[in-house]
């Protein structure tokens, strides 16, 4: 997704209301933030939980790569770009996001 309106579409469409409904969360770990000047870049995991009525628990549904970066703006930090990679085994560059630089 690119862009405010592409990522708010995501966030009220019935596929992401779906997933709230029936018990989704998403935890994301502190990242690992590197300054440098108005610019910074972090990385960090995020995880998808989703609740499974028939078994009655949680379950751990996704398991990811972020890189972060932000630029600092008149208004304080803003995020410029997110990246999302899947750590499902099938790409090594989406572990190596996590690498330190």
């Amino acid at each position: 997704m690119q862009g405010c309106d592409e990522i708010a579409g995501m966030v009220h469409g019935d596929g992401h209301q779906s997933l709230i409904r029936n018990g989704c969360g998403h935890v994301l770990t502190v990242p690992h933030i590197v300054v440098d000047g108005d610019h910074a870049t972090g990385r960090s995991y995020a995880l998808n939980i989703r609740w499974d009525p028939g078994a009655d628990r949680f379950w751990l549904a996704r398991v990811s790569a972020n890189t972060w970066r932000w630029a600092r703006t008149p208004r304080g930090w803003r995020i410029t770009e997110r990246v999302n990679a899947s750590l499902d085994g099938t790409a090594a560059e989406h572990r190596e996001m996590l690498a330190p630089s």
